[in-house]
């Protein structure tokens, strides 16, 4: 959409002379507004003021009475439109995200990417690999005197067969990798573990020490089971996190610049390199590769954190090369860049479970365009 496109359908808009296609066009996309701190500039005052009432009144008005969703995270439950465009460009950033359901606005490309979804690899001790999605339940293996199952809600679990009970109690380890997917787990403590895209897991089948350790790679969000004579480890990078029970999420892809570490509920001990920490909810422990030191921020977008276990792509202030890197591990696609690529920021979220075209269709409203060839995204000026 152009800037003088843009400003025609809002100044229509505020004059009441809006056709119906661009009144469904406001009103379908009051949560997807991205807009050019330009377009906003030749606004008067007055009528940003009006803009911002007069859309909230009709925007909340329809959503009373037409749109009834299913629960999601969204940019904001009720948008002031001009105000909300006007905070956000003075930071730098573009407003992204979507509310209609993705199978109502879904258009299909045949150079196009869908949406992987719940699908990953449950590699076996001894090597054998199970494809998991959530198409096939019930039992998938049983090692020793444990069985792993998958429920129907996707979850796959393990527990004890009372019918054979194992004498060799050495720990064997399976693990649990994502692609472009994810999933989640019970391990046999009843911990839980969500994966998220190019993402693994390393476990023992039960644990039979005094201790409780894991390894991961990529991110990954924990709700530990709490047993007070056997702390919970876990692993990734030459970092460790001690905890006793609580809910965390661990950010440790390679291709970033840090690991992120970030507390929701209970406390955890962050060590690296014989230095350590301790962390209480809604703190961030930020830990470089290459290095011994250990931020805390205390300051942390929790929900953003955590947005991809609700199927979201979070941006706050994120820049292109980040937002990339996410969508070539959701997509399963490389990344080409063409020419001097301006920088962006942005801010917002975006749907998941939608194409990747979709995705580039929104990121484009922010004057950086993208072209998809071949499992490849290829940005240019």
């Amino acid at each position: 959409m152009t800037k003088d496109l843009f400003l025609v359908i809002l100044t229509n808009y505020l004059e009441g002379n809006a056709t119906k296609e661009e009144e469904n066009f406001l009103h379908a996309y009051y949560n997807l507004f991205i807009a050019d701190v330009d377009v906003i500039a030749l606004l008067e005052e007055k009528q940003k003021d009006r803009l911002k009432s007069s859309m909230k009144l009709n925007i909340d008005d329809y959503i009373d009475s037409e749109i009834k969703p299913v629960k999601k995270i969204t940019i904001w439950p009720r948008i002031a439109i001009a105000a909300s465009i006007i905070l956000v460009l003075s930071l730098g950033g573009y407003l992204l995200s979507q509310r209609l359901e993705p199978q109502k606005v879904a258009h299909a490309r045949h150079d196009d990417i869908a949406p992987i979804g719940n699908k990953a690899t449950l590699t076996l001790a001894g090597g054998r690999q199970i494809i998991l999605d959530t198409k096939h339940n019930g039992q998938l293996a049983q090692q020793k005197n444990m069985v792993i199952r998958q429920a129907n809600n996707g979850i796959v679990t393990y527990s004890t067969n009372q019918q054979n009970s194992a004498t060799d109690n050495s720990p064997i380890y399976n693990t649990m990798t994502t692609g472009g997917g994810q999933y989640s787990l019970q391990l046999s403590d009843g911990t839980k573990v969500w994966l998220n895209s190019a993402s693994s897991v390393t476990y023992p089948v039960a644990f039979t020490g005094k201790d409780r350790k894991v390894e991961t790679t990529g991110e990954v969000y924990f709700e530990v089971a709490h047993d007070k004579a056997r702390p919970f480890f876990v692993t990734t990078h030459g970092q460790t996190v001690q905890v006793f029970g609580t809910h965390f999420n661990i950010n440790a892809y390679d291709d970033e610049a840090q690991m992120k570490t970030t507390l929701l509920e209970g406390s955890i001990k962050i060590s690296k390199a014989g230095r350590a920490t301790m962390l209480t909810p809604g703190q961030q422990a930020q830990i470089g590769f290459d290095s011994n030191n250990i931020k805390i921020n205390s300051d942390t977008d929790v929900e953003q954190a955590i947005a991809w276990k609700s199927g979201l792509f979070s941006y706050d202030q994120t820049d292109l090369r980040e937002v990339m890197r996410q969508l070539a591990r959701a997509y399963e696609v490389k990344i080409e860049y063409e020419g001097k690529i301006p920088t962006r920021t942005f801010t917002g979220k975006i749907h998941r479970n939608i194409s990747a075209s979709e995705v580039l269709d929104i990121l484009k409203f922010t004057r950086v365009n993208f072209k998809l060839e071949d499992k490849k995204i290829i940005v240019t000026p």
